[in-house]
C-alpha cells in the first residue's frame, strides 16, 4: 500500500537508523548534547541517569510514520541495542567516549545489531502473538532466531553496509532504504 509500493513499512526501522549513526557522527564532533540539540545546561537539570540519557537519545530517534507498531519496532529496537552499546557506561562522559572511540566496524556492527532486533520486535508487533512468550524458553528461541538472522544478514548485506560512506547524508540515506528493504525480505520468507 502506500507511495512506496511495497515498502510501506520499514521506514520507521530505517529513519532511526539514519538518525542514530548521524547522531554518532555528531557526537564524535561535539559530544552527546549538542548531538540531541540539548541547550547546555538543561542536561544538568534533567538528564542523570544513564536511563535518562538513553531516553534522551531515544526521544530524539524516535519516528512518526503512518503505523505506530513501526515506529513501536524501530524505538523498541534502538532500545535494546542502545543498552548493549552502552553497558557499563554511568555518564555521559563515558558515553562520549564510547562514541568518539567506535570505530567504523563497530557501528557497522551495532548497525547489523540493530537490522536483527528491528525485525525481531516488527515480527512480533505484526504478529501480536509474541511467538516467543508461547514457548518453554523464549530468550533460547529468540536468541537462536537472532543468531539465524545474523547469518543471513552478514552473509547478504556486510558488502552493501560495507560500500555506503556512513559520514554522508547521501550514505545515510541509502541506509535507511536498504533497511526497508531487509525488513520486506523477512516478511516474505
Amino acid at each position: 500500500g502506500g507511495v512506496h509500493g511495497k515498502h510501506s513499512f520499514g521506514y520507521a526501522g530505517g529513519g532511526a537508523l539514519k538518525g542514530f549513526v548521524g547522531l554518532v557522527s555528531s557526537a564524535r564532533n561535539g559530544g552527546i548534547w549538542p548531538a540531541l540539540n540539548i541547550e547546555p545546561g538543561t542536561q544538568e537539570t534533567y538528564i542523570r541517569t544513564m536511563r535518562e540519557i538513553l531516553d534522551a537519545i531515544l526521544m530524539y530517534l524516535s519516528t512518526e510514520t503512518k503505523y505506530p507498531h513501526d515506529d513501536a519496532a524501530a524505538i523498541n529496537a534502538m532500545n535494546i541495542v542502545l543498552i548493549e552499546i552502552m553497558r557499563g557506561c554511568e555518564d555521559e562522559m563515558d558515553v562520549n567516549e564510547r562514541l568518539q572511540n567506535a570505530t567504523e566496524d563497530n557501528v557497522r556492527k551495532w548497525i547489523i545489531d540493530y537490522e536483527i532486533e528491528y525485525i525481531l520486535e516488527y515480527s512480533a508487533m505484526v504478529f501480536q502473538s509474541h511467538i516467543f512468550d508461547k514457548c518453554d524458553q523464549p530468550d533460547a528461541i529468540r536468541q537462536q532466531i537472532a543468531n539465524w538472522l545474523r547469518g543471513e544478514i552478514e552473509r547478504d548485506m556486510t558488502e552493501q553496509i560495507r560500500s555506503i560512506d556512513l559520514a554522508t547524508e547521501e550514505g545515510r540515506n541509502e541506509l535507511e532504504k536498504l533497511t526497508a528493504q531487509i525488513l520486506d525480505i523477512w516478511q516474505q520468507e
